[in-house]
């Protein structure tokens, strides 16, 4: 008799019943954000992966846990996901865009699974809302946001765990007949679910810190479903607000120091009344997004706040009589539309404008502010459209399907068109433009990509715009110097930084830029001086501090210049033109065996780095070390056949090993590229004399008094 199988037909029917919304979930999300996968790296993607030292190295991701400010913002975890990913797949942004949509995939299933659990009517229709709503877009679609996708994972998992502890199944079996009053003290869940959670929490702050508010939320479901809170509660919930406090605080800092480095601080000296405005407005303006998404922008028009204008307090006044009006019905029907009112307000409240955010700088609103506080009101909309059909739909059974799924493809495609805008930064900032035309931020990093294409026409048109719409901001000058500088226009490109300096003085990147024009024009000590202001406004600026110690060591500043190329290193290890200029120095202050170590060194990281394998064989040789030399340069040839430093130092080793052929081919090979040099023509002229070519040697010892030839073939 055949043994049974431990998995029968019964069993394997179950498991796929249950896995299967799951899948369609996660389908869904992945057919609607197909156009993503073509996306590019878009705006702040530069600054979270393109351009982030730490993501190069090990000892990157050790200063993205430990150094805050080391990264944009002191988001580990999600960093650590980009260092990974930029080991794994380098800068292929297809890579990144894939790993986001799955992440939000992920956080469609914990949706389904969190109201399932929370016996919400509708909760597979609720989390295909959150799965493809167009409002979701922003945060998918875009790179940089993967700080709200992961730390959405982490948040809804957290939210699993302390619902299995705090309301455990049998502890919502409350009898009818039994009265709040005389409810005992309501029982926990097991306490791995307790540890759990907090763990999973402190990885959400580690993602971003919009998580923050799951404390209050864990509270709101107690009342929710249990209808009262305790104080053991409140002393349960003590780790979770210390974690959220401290983490919060860190945040705030760094947000603190983007607003005190930027120009126009009267952006963020906001009165109470006007934020209590901002967070009225914010608070209808998001949930109108969610019923009427159209259109989207990527970065709204700010508003203009006065205490004295009227309408403005209609929206708080409003609030204020929706929330008094459930409270007075919460013992009703109001219940489950307070919970998910009150979980809105919680997770929108550090962005609705009490705490100072970078982004108010041009908008106090945007669609990923709301990725996770959306949940709450789409989970209302499916359980109040559920039961409307189950209502009114009893004769017709293909109703409720037909209409559900019909909204599900309106949301689609919504989704599918609004993914494209974020193809790339052209397509992103026109759409912007073409929705809000006053977007001067948008106009300004138009011209950026427009000039770093080419087109300086069309960008400095931009360039205007932005400074007609916003005359006391830095930006656009700041970027009009960089076009000048770039077509050459050096006298243009000063005045413009200068421009950018008069509004703000403490701007880094403008102090780096004048130093950097003033090197052009050969101003070594003005440029030293601005290339020191900058490091003073920003001392993590990598290319400041490589700068300044080149300007220094042509001033023969040679001590200095050591210290600010060891502090380019630590800040970035990957960069090796930093370790190689050191090397070239202690090369010339005589010290060959620093200098062969820093080469070496260099070459165990980046093997194929042609250049320090030249420089190499320069101090080998010096050592009388001339086999390992010629190895060296044959190395680096093998990397760039065209190289004229291994080619003429090639020569010179196989003249000093008395192999005059293959040296004069070196030579001659060498000038074929570069054919002015002197010091190549004397090299030659002397490998041809030791031949016996005594007229060819004649020749190129004539071309190198021609070009200057020095007095001897040292280098």
């Amino acid at each position: 008799m055949p043994k049974p199988s431990k998995l029968t037909m019964p069993n394997r029917s179950r498991r796929w019943n249950a896995c299967r919304p799951a899948l369609v979930l996660a389908l869904l999300v992945i057919v609607a954000y197909l156009p993503a996968l073509r996306g590019q790296f878009i705006w702040d993607d530069d600054y979270h992966v393109v351009k982030s030292a730490a993501l190069r190295s090990l000892a990157g991701l050790g200063r993205i846990w430990f150094e805050p400010g080391a990264t944009q913002q002191y988001y580990p975890l999600t960093h650590s996901s980009f260092w990974l990913d930029y080991h794994l797949w380098g800068l292929h942004p297809r890579a990144y865009h894939a790993e986001n949509i799955l992440l939000h995939a992920l956080g469609a299933v914990l949706v389904w699974r969190l109201l399932r659990r929370l016996e919400v009517r509708g909760a597979w229709l609720g989390a295909a809302f959150f799965a493809l709503h167009p409002v979701c877009v922003e945060s998918v679609a875009w790179i940089t946001e993967r700080k709200n996708t992961l730390s959405g994972v982490c948040f809804l998992a957290a939210m699993l765990a302390a619902v299995e502890f705090w309301l455990p199944l049998p502890a919502l079996r409350v009898t009818k007949g039994e009265r709040e009053g005389e409810m005992s003290e309501p029982s926990i869940g097991r306490w791995k679910f307790y540890w759990i959670a907090l763990l999973l929490y402190l990885c959400g702050l580690w993602s971003k810190t919009a998580t923050v508010g799951l404390p209050a939320v864990i509270l709101l479901l107690a009342w929710w479903k249990r209808r009262r809170v305790t104080w053991r509660d409140g002393l349960l919930l003590a780790p979770f607000v210390a974690l959220g406090l401290a983490l919060g605080l860190v945040t705030n800092s760094i947000e603190h120091q983007f607003i005190a480095n930027a120009a126009n601080a009267e952006d963020w000296h906001l009165s109470l009344a006007q934020r209590c405005l901002i967070a009225g407005r914010g608070l209808w303006f998001y949930l109108g997004k969610l019923c009427w998404p159209h259109p989207l922008i990527f970065m709204y028009p700010r508003w203009k706040i006065e205490n004295e204008s009227w309408p403005g307090w209609l929206w708080v006044g409003a609030a204020a009589i929706v929330g008094f009006l459930l409270w007075r019905k919460r013992r009703t029907w109001a219940r489950p539309v307070l919970a998910a009112a009150g979980y809105f307000v919680i997770m929108l409240f550090p962005v609705l404008g009490f705490f100072n955010a970078f982004p108010f700088r041009y908008s106090f609103v945007a669609d990923h502010f709301q990725y996770l506080a959306a949940i709450g009101p789409l989970a209302l909309a499916a359980a109040g459209l559920t039961s409307a059909l189950d209502y009114f739909a009893k004769e017709s059974a293909l109703l409720k399907p037909a209409l559900s799924g019909a909204l599900l493809l309106v949301l689609g495609v919504m989704t599918w068109r609004q993914t494209g805008i974020y193809y790339n930064l052209e397509t992103l900032w026109r759409d912007t433009i073409a929705r809000n035309p006053e977007a001067w931020m948008a106009h300004d990093n138009l011209g950026i990509y427009l000039s770093e294409s080419g087109r300086f026409e069309e960008a400095d048109l931009h360039y205007r715009k932005a400074i007609e719409l916003r005359p006391y901001d830095q930006m656009a000058y700041y970027d009009l110097g960089l076009e000048s500088a770039i077509q050459g226009n050096l006298d243009q490109a000063a005045q413009n930084f200068a421009k950018s300096l008069e509004i703000c003085p403490g701007y880094a990147l403008a102090h780096y830029q004048l130093g950097n024009v003033l090197t052009r024009q050969g101003n070594l000590d003005e440029a030293i001086y601005e290339y020191t202001l900058a490091l003073q406004a920003d001392p993590r600026l990598t290319l400041g501090h490589f700068n300044l110690a080149n300007a220094l060591a042509k001033k023969g500043r040679l001590d200095e210049a050591i210290q600010h190329y060891l502090e380019c290193s630590r800040l970035d290890p990957k960069f090796v033109a930093a370790p190689f200029s050191l090397g070239n120095i202690l090369a010339e202050k005589g010290k060959l065996d620093e200098a062969s170590v820093i080469y070496a060194r260099i070459l165990e990281t980046q093997p194929d780095y042609a250049p320090a394998h030249v420089a190499l064989g320069r101090m080998l040789a010096a050592q009388h070390h001339v086999d390992e030399a010629i190895s060296h340069y044959r190395k680096a040839l093998d990397i760039n056949a065209n190289s004229i430093d291994a080619l003429a130092n090639l020569g010179n080793a196989l003249v000093n090993r008395n192999q005059l052929d293959e040296a004069v081919t070196c030579y001659r090979t060498a000038l074929q590229h570069d054919p002015r040099n002197p010091v190549i023509h004397f090299d030659l002229s002397v490998a041809l004399k030791r031949q016996g070519n005594t007229a060819e040697a004649q020749r190129e010892w004539e071309e190198a008094k021609r070009y200057e030839a020095p007095s001897s073939n040292n280098r």
